[in-house]
């Protein structure tokens, strides 16, 4: 499942071209990139394998309000994407691997800053989803970051929680995405974490599910009733 999902969320790439961003577009400048990238995303997934969720959420979270920019890890100013409601819990260790991975790549002694953290990132969360054994996906490399964070009127794009399947499947079709696509990218939520208020609203139906929900949220401390 995880190795479709990354097929589905490369769609939000721009496709390589001559003029932009290419598959090998680091190879002379920074030909050690994918390997410093994969040593240091295997090593944080020891510590904390969570760390493979964090960062596949903050990969769709950053690509899908205007592209993928790396625009959710921009700091500084009056704020930034990450204190709206709609990236609440992006897990910080994640982020933190991102910038641990930047600092690597862009030291004198490695390449320099001639790679974006929108390749990092991209190329990070590559390789957490071929940790688990699937088939990996190509990443275009030589996208540049933005320099601001995304406008909320973007941010408020991405999709809720809340949503009935009808709002979802519109929602993607605006990214250009269909109902496949859609399954697909909701099987990310079969790894990581969730908190209550996201899925409180099951617990009264009456299905399997439902049921298998309901217990394993009582043993984590969830409330399972009003």
């Amino acid at each position: 499942m995880l190795g479709v999902i990354g097929l589905v969320a490369a769609l939000m790439f721009p496709m390589p071209n001559a003029d932009g961003p290419s598959y090998d577009f680091h190879d002379e400048s920074c030909p050690k990139l994918r390997q410093m990238v994969h040593d240091s995303v295997e090593e944080a997934l020891k510590e904390d394998v969570g760390i493979a969720a964090g960062l596949l959420r903050i990969m769709f979270h950053d690509c899908f309000p205007q592209g993928c920019d790396a625009s959710l890890l921009v700091h500084g100013g009056y704020w930034s994407e990450t204190s709206w409601p709609q990236n609440k819990g992006i897990r910080r260790t994640a982020m933190a691997l991102i910038d641990t991975i930047r600092a690597k790549v862009q030291s004198p002694d490695a390449c320099g800053p001639t790679v974006s953290c929108t390749d990092i990132m991209n190329l990070a969360t590559r390789e957490a989803v071929m940790h688990f054994n699937v088939p990996g996906y190509a990443v275009p490399l030589g996208l540049k970051d933005s320099l601001a964070p995304a406008d909320l009127a973007r941010i408020r794009e991405l999709p809720g929680p809340d949503m009935s399947a009808a709002e979802l499947l519109q929602r993607f079709a605006t990214r250009g995405l269909d109902v496949a696509d859609v399954v697909v990218l909701s099987g990310a939520h079969t790894i990581g974490r969730s908190s209550c208020g996201g899925f409180q609203d099951r617990f009264q139906e009456s299905t399997g599910f439902a049921r298998r929900l309901r217990a394993a949220a009582t043993r984590t401390g969830c409330r399972t009733s009003t």
